[in-house]
């Protein structure tokens, strides 16, 4: 502002002398004196050009939006606190370690070496389908835990596990829907939803040359280091890596669930094997209509149970008798119950285990209230 102004006054004192000089004549006094003051607006104009423009504040002041950050994914991830050793390392963990996955937490259980498959549901039916181990090989279990960290029943991928055999990819030995291996009675589940704070075992299979030396195991892009030194061929023994603490047992004649047309009651469990090579874990009901109609209930197909938190089998079908004046549930892929108005029916859910004593848990979703669970102890 100031130079424009200097530069006004030059110019208008130009124009003056100009005038003067047409209008007065050659006056040299008026001339020399008009001459001299221009000369010192030019001197005046002349040093402010070469001084540095002072901006206005209005243009030094820039406004700019808050820079986002990452503070708040930071917390909640830091707010997440686990009952048990959680890493934050991804690869070349040791066997008993645990990392995040989405969810879930995932820990390398053990890995167990086997000269041969076997079963747990000893058999000529249930041999047919136990894998034939190639000549030269050897078959790896990597036994992996997997917890639901989250507050909703989640589906978690048995085939996200792969194994590097000293570098080299391994093909996974493939007996979904056979049910044809159990490692020390843990079974390759094919149903894979678990509750939130539980958790479940893999169990995985591998041919694997008999020379091997260094093993790799993965689930999603967690992996384990594993030397043959650490391998086992001992039996693999159940122990919840994850310290949810002692299951809290449903007292025998309690009402868990209601609504307008029945209630269900929880009766107990016990423990079955009668005519066969392996022990079931019963789950006892009371389903009362309330109702003065006949009602058919259906029962949810996806039933889960657990051991000591760790997810077990399907229910099964085999038990087709009466137990103690109750009925099996499963005998069918769609489980329906019929009760006439007024009457009750008494149902189990049965399991096959490895275990008779300890605590067990029995989940099942209603169309209302969500998941409903029961837990009790087998004698």
């Amino acid at each position: 502002m100031k130079n424009t102004n200097l530069k006004l006054m030059a110019i208008t004192l130009t124009l003056t002398v100009l005038m003067s000089l047409t209008g007065c004549g050659k006056n040299s006094a008026a001339e020399e004196s008009m001459q001299a003051e221009l000369e010192s607006l030019r001197a005046q104009l002349a040093e402010q050009e070469t001084e540095p423009v002072e901006e206005s504040e209005e243009v030094e002041i820039v406004e700019t939006e808050p820079v986002e950050t990452t503070e708040t994914t930071q917390e909640t991830e830091e707010d997440r606190v686990y009952p048990f050793t959680v890493t934050k390392e991804k690869t070349n963990l040791a066997i008993g370690e645990i990392a995040e996955y989405e969810d879930f937490c995932v820990g390398l259980a053990a890995v167990k070496m086997q000269t041969e498959y076997d079963s747990f549901l000893e058999g000529t039916y249930y041999d047919s389908y136990i894998p034939v181990l190639p000549a030269g090989n050897v078959v790896i279990h990597p036994i992996i835990q997997i917890y639901n960290a989250s507050d909703d029943v989640l589906e978690y991928d048995p085939e996200l596990v792969s194994l590097y055999v000293d570098n080299v990819q391994v093909t996974r030995v493939d007996t979904t829907y056979t049910d044809s291996y159990w490692v020390d009675g843990l079974q390759e589940l094919i149903y894979t939803d678990i509750d939130a704070g539980e958790d479940s075992v893999i169990v995985s299979a591998f041919n694997v040359d008999e020379n091997w030396s260094t093993l790799t195991v993965f689930y999603g892009d967690i992996s384990w280091t594993v030397s043959r030194e650490e391998v086992t061929t001992e039996p693999y023994v159940y122990t919840s890596m994850f310290n949810q603490g002692e299951v809290p047992i449903t007292e025998p004649g309690s009402v868990i669930y209601r609504n307008t047309d029945y209630e269900l009651v929880f009766d107990g469990i016990e423990t079955y094997d009668e005519g066969f090579r392996c022990t079931f874990v019963l789950f006892e009901f009371t389903i009362n209509n309330l109702t003065d109609t006949m009602l058919q209930i259906d029962l949810p197909n996806n039933v889960r149970a657990y051991y000591e938190h760790r997810l077990i089998e399907d229910p099964s079908n085999s038990i087709e008798v009466t137990v103690n004046g109750y009925n099996n549930a499963f005998l069918s892929y769609n489980p329906v119950v019929e009760i006439h108005p007024g009457m009750s029916s008494k149902i189990f859910i049965s399991y096959v285990i490895n275990e008779e004593t300890g605590a067990f848990e029995c989940y099942f979703e209603t169309d209302d209230e969500g998941v409903v669970a029961v837990a009790g102890s087998a004698l």
